[in-house]
């Protein structure tokens, strides 16, 4: 018994993996843009000492 590939079904699976990929790679990037800007504004609206330095 062999194992029979279709390459369309092939190419289908990578496009989805590229198009999955990518779309984690950004979801990434955005949070943490999210964190970044969360920090800078928790540091800009307190100027304790003890809240700057546990954000770093």
């Amino acid at each position: 018994m062999g194992t029979v590939v279709e390459p369309y079904k092939i190419e289908e699976l990578v496009i989805e993996i590229n198009r999955l990929s990518k779309l984690i790679e950004n979801n990434g990037t955005g949070m943490y843009r999210n964190i970044s800007n969360l920090i800078q504004d928790t540091n800009a609206q307190y100027s304790e000492s003890y809240v700057r330095q546990n954000t770093y």
